[in-house]
């Protein structure tokens, strides 16, 4: 405190509530970053849920099929029309693509099915289907991609997180 022995007090004062204000606001922003970063964790848990209930839709088309109830065929449209229908979150959807990037099924966006989507990148350059892709075959199990897509009714892309998984039988 020899420091500011030379200053008034009225000086020491406000420099004394400067340097806590300082610090009240560096534990805040530090809190807000912790709270961000939990929000941020729990959407990815709640995604990688929400992947792995429409991956049991698929599953169960599968078993059908192998337990000789319906055409191969007949289980892959039924797995599609179950993902595709489904809606959460205030309007978001599923898709399926497979390991070359190109689009099965897209459940807002149809005119994307059968279409090499390989070289489509987001507004930051990310080749988004590729990366899919890549990580399914890398890691079948799944893991998080984000990137920037439009959402439905809205042409500006926004930020989003998915969760990808494999389906090795198909």
């Amino acid at each position: 405190m020899k420091l500011l022995n030379h200053y008034s007090i009225k000086v020491r004062l406000v420099i004394l509530a400067i340097l806590g204000l300082v610090g009240m606001l560096a534990v805040t922003a530090e809190s807000l970053i912790q709270t961000n970063n939990i929000l941020l964790s729990e959407k990815q848990q709640q995604t990688k849920y929400l992947v792995e209930a429409a991956h049991s839709l698929i599953k169960a088309s599968h078993k059908n099929f192998l337990d000789g109830n319906i055409s191969e065929e007949q289980a892959k449209k039924d797995a599609i029309s179950a993902v595709t229908d489904i809606r959460y979150d205030n309007g978001n959807y599923f898709w399926i693509n497979d390991e070359n990037a190109v689009m099965v099924a897209h459940a807002i966006k149809p005119a994307l099915n059968g279409k090499d989507l390989s070289k489509l990148a987001d507004p930051n350059g990310k080749l988004l289907f590729t990366e899919f892709a890549n990580l399914v075959k890398k890691t079948p199990e799944g893991g998080i991609v984000d990137y920037l897509w439009e959402k439905p009714g809205n042409d500006n892309p926004v930020q989003k997180i998915s969760y990808v998984k494999g389906f090795t039988p198909w």
